[in-house]
This record gives structure tokens, C-alpha cells and sequence, in this order.
């Protein structure tokens, strides 16, 4: 979404006018934007203005097809997102049949996602809205979801749905491994072998580490911040004076002052040969 103009200057009590626009082409189903202005005015320095538009796509409709219904975007939504929050898209069902088949029933399938089903064209066209629960724990969800049509050929259209929740700030890798890590010759060079680990917050909010530590007294530990302490960078290294033959499992912890997520764990394991 792109602004095309606007009035610089509205007068008090006056009216004023943006122009928004969007190129439809590479959108189908239906399509949301938003866009954030600023303004001088103390009491609402800041809006939103909001484009929601339902995009129909001439001839053969893209998606996965069951016998004359089309699931568009594709019958299998998704998503991973922050505890605490709420994630939310639609699935578009088309009939390209040579006769109108309605959907009569839906059948929920579990809590974990609220479902809407409308019909913007009966027997033609349907737009099922999903939204997941915002009170999830951590964890991984899925339902199942039934749709009973008049089809004598498809009489049940399924959709599956799958949420991952995650805490507000995650480690990438989850874990970390060392293979093979060669000691056996003086000449031997581990200093290649670094690691390293993003922390960042999901929702792009200020953090702080308080403290990195490992189970590991051969790992060396080294924390950089990043992006105004949205993110962080750990380095993770190897004290070969440290270090004797053998397999070794252990934990980097690494204390944060969130208070949702005090302590991020990292497995880690080595082999030295």
C-alpha cells in the first residue's frame, strides 16, 4: 500500500484527504494493510488508517482443490506467535463447479481457534475467519476442522490448523552442537569452530542480559547487543587448554530482566577427538 497524496494542512475544524492505493494483483481472498501517519497535533500525534478489501480472482482460482471447491490459500493454515498474543487470517472456498454447492454445517473441532464462516456468494463462495485464542500457554495446537456440503462428490471438506506459542524471547539456534572437535595435535586450530546465538525479543521490545553462564567450563561466552537492545549476539567458543577427549552434554544460561522469560536455556553437546 502506497500514498499517492494527502492535505499537508487541515485547518481546525476542517476536513482533509489521503489518498491511498494498491496493487491487487498479487493479492487474492482477503487483504488487509494498515498505515501509520504522525501529525503535529498534541492530542493524537499518531493514526492508523486501515484497508480491508476482499479481492476476487478472475478465472481458474489458485489454491488445492477437492472436487469442485478450492481452498485458497491452501486448506492448512500455520502460525507461530508470542504468548500472550493472537493471530488471525482467512481461507477463502470457492465452488467453479457448473452448479451452486452450498456448505451447510461447520464443525469447530476443538477451542484452540474461533471460527466464522460467511457466505458471500451461497453455494458460490464462502470465507472462513480464523483467529486463534490469545490465553494459549506455550505449546503446540492443532484442530481439525469439518465442513459438511451438499456435494455429492466431496460431502465433508476438511482444514487443519496448527499454532505454535512461544515465549516473548527466543534463542536461534534452540540448541547447539560441536562435532568432532579436534585436540589431539598442538596444531590444532578450534578458534574456527565459533558459534553463534541470536536472543531477540518477538516483539521488538528493549531487553536486557544480566548474565550468561554454561555447565561447560571449556566454552568461552562473549554477548554483544544489537538493534538498541532489541537483539543480542552470542559468541560461543572453545578454551582448548580446557578441554580432554570425550563426548560433554551442558546448558548455557543466559538470565535476562524480563520478567516472562527470566532464563533462556541452550542445550549444547561436543565431541573432542
Amino acid at each position: 500500500m502506497i500514498v499517492n497524496g494527502f492535505d499537508e494542512v487541515v485547518p481546525p475544524g476542517q476536513e482533509g484527504q489521503i489518498t491511498l492505493s494498491l496493487n491487487a494483483i498479487k493479492y487474492t481472498g482477503l487483504v488487509g494493510k494498515e498505515m501509520e501517519f504522525t501529525t503535529n497535533d498534541p492530542q493524537r500525534p499518531r493514526f492508523t488508517l486501515a484497508l480491508r478489501l476482499f479481492i476476487i480472482v478472475p478465472g481458474p482460482h489458485p489454491g488445492r482443490r477437492f472436487g469442485p471447491f478450492v481452498f485458497s490459500p491452501s486448506p492448512r493454515w500455520v502460525t507461530r506467535l508470542v504468548r500472550g498474543s493472537a493471530a488471525q487470517t482467512s481461507i477463502t472456498i470457492y465452488n467453479d463447479g457448473p452448479q451452486p454447492v452450498r456448505i451447510i454445517k461447520l464443525t469447530a473441532g476443538g477451542e484452540v481457534f474461533s471460527l466464522q464462516l460467511d457466505a458471500l456468494q451461497e453455494g458460490r463462495l464462502y470465507q472462513l475467519t480464523v483467529k486463534s485464542a490469545p490465553s494459549l500457554p506455550l505449546g503446540r495446537y492443532v484442530q481439525a476442522v469439518k465442513l459438511a456440503t451438499e456435494s455429492g462428490e466431496v460431502p465433508e471438506l476438511e482444514l487443519k490448523l496448527e499454532a505454535t506459542v512461544v515465549p516473548p524471547i527466543l534463542a536461534t539456534p534452540e540448541a547447539l552442537s560441536f562435532d568432532h572437535v579436534p585436540i589431539s595435535s598442538a596444531n590444532d586450530d578450534v578458534s574456527r569452530m565459533t558459534k553463534l546465538v541470536s536472543i531477540q525479543h518477538a516483539r521488538r521490545a528493549r531487553f536486557e542480559i544480566k548474565q550468561v553462564s554454561a555447565t561447560l567450563p571449556f566454552l568461552k561466552l562473549e554477548v554483544a547487543a544489537e538493534n538498541s537492545g532489541e537483539t543480542y549476539l552470542l559468541k560461543v567458543g572453545i578454551d582448548k587448554e580446557k578441554l580432554t577427549k570425550g563426548d560433554y552434554k551442558g546448558i548455557i544460561k543466559i538470565e535476562t530482566n524480563n520478567p516472562e522469560v527470566p532464563v533462556l536455556e541452550i542445550p549444547v553437546t561436543l565431541t573432542a577427538q
